[in-house]
C-alpha cells in the first residue's frame, strides 16, 4: 500500500473507502465487523476514516510480510488490483470529485461520470442491506396485520417474523417455494371455489357465515356486509363474506362487539 498517497480527510462510505484503500469491499466489511477496524456507524450506513485505516494496514502488511510463520496472508489487496491502471484513474478521479463536490466546485463530465456510479453502488448496497433487516413495524404496516396474527401465520407456515427485524429476500424466497410446492393444490381449491353459487340468499350467507338470520340482517343494516339486489331479490357475495371474516380473524371488531359475540 502506497503511504505517500493522499487521502481524502472526509468520512467516506464503504464503497468509496474499499476502493482509495485499494482492497476489496467485502473483506474491508468483514474487518470492520470483526472489529480489526475502526469504522463510524450511521443508521445503517459504514463511515470510513481512510487516514487512519491506511496506516493500519500498512502495519498489517509489513507484520504478514516479516512472518515465516505466516504462509497464507489474509485476503487484503490483490497484486492484480494495484497494477490495474484503470482503476488507479478512477480512485483518483473519485478523491477528485469527492473533493470538489464538498468544495462546491463544477465537476467535468468524467469526474461526474465516476461519482455518479460510486453513488449508485452504495445506493444499491444500502438497499439490500435494509431489504435484509426490515423493522417489524414497517412490516406490519406493509401486510396491514396485527402483530399477532402474523406471529400465528408465522408459526403455522413457517414465515421468518420473529425478533425485531424480518428478511425479506427470507420471506420472498419462501412464498415462491410456497407457490411451487402447492401449486397444484391452489388452482384445484380454485377450481372448485368456482364451481359454487357466487350470490348467496340471505338464508344461504347465514348458513355461510354460521350466525342466525337476524345477527346478517343486522350487520347488513349497519353496512358492514354489502348486499347486491337483483330486482327485488337481496343476494350476498361470497367474496364479501370472506371479507367479513378475515376481519373478524385479527380481534374483536371496534364497532357493534355484540354481533361479534354472537358469531
Amino acid at each position: 500500500m502506497n503511504m505517500n498517497k493522499t487521502y481524502p480527510e472526509e468520512l467516506l462510505p464503504l464503497n468509496l473507502a474499499a476502493r482509495c484503500l485499494r482492497v476489496p469491499m467485502q473483506w474491508l466489511s468483514g474487518e470492520i465487523e470483526a472489529g480489526r477496524l475502526p469504522a463510524l456507524r450511521a443508521g445503517r450506513a459504514t463511515l470510513v476514516h481512510v487516514p487512519t485505516l491506511a496506516p493500519l494496514l500498512a502495519e498489517r502488511a509489513k507484520g504478514e510480510s516479516s512472518s515465516p510463520a505466516n504462509d497464507s496472508p489474509e485476503p487484503c489487496p490483490d497484486t492484480d488490483i494495484d497494477d490495474d491502471d484503470d482503476d488507479d484513474d478512477d480512485d483518483a478521479i473519485l478523491r477528485s470529485a469527492i473533493s470538489k463536490e464538498e468544495a462546491g466546485e463544477p465537476l467535468t463530465r468524467e469526474e461526474d461520470s465516476v461519482l455518479r456510479r460510486a453513488k449508485r453502488e452504495l445506493e444499491e448496497r444500502t438497499r439490500w442491506e435494509y431489504y435484509a433487516a426490515i423493522p417489524q413495524k414497517h412490516w406490519r404496516q406493509m401486510s396491514g396485520r396485527q402483530a399477532k396474527v402474523l406471529q400465528e401465520q408465522a408459526d403455522r407456515y413457517g414465515i421468518p417474523f420473529g425478533g425485531a427485524t424480518v428478511d425479506l429476500s427470507a420471506v420472498v424466497r419462501l412464498l415462491h417455494d410456497f407457490l411451487r410446492d402447492n401449486g397444484r393444490k391452489l388452482v384445484k381449491a380454485e377450481a372448485v371455489d368456482r364451481s359454487a353459487p357466487r350470490l348467496l340468499s340471505e338464508i344461504d350467507a347465514a348458513k355461510y357465515l354460521g350466525v342466525g338470520a337476524r345477527t346478517l340482517w343486522g350487520l347488513r343494516n349497519e353496512g358492514k356486509i354489502p348486499v347486491v339486489r337483483v330486482g327485488r331479490m337481496v343476494r350476498y357475495d361470497r367474496q364479501n363474506l370472506d371479507a367479513w371474516i378475515l376481519e373478524h380473524k385479527s380481534g374483536t371488531p371496534k364497532e357493534n362487539p355484540g354481533a361479534c359475540a354472537e358469531v
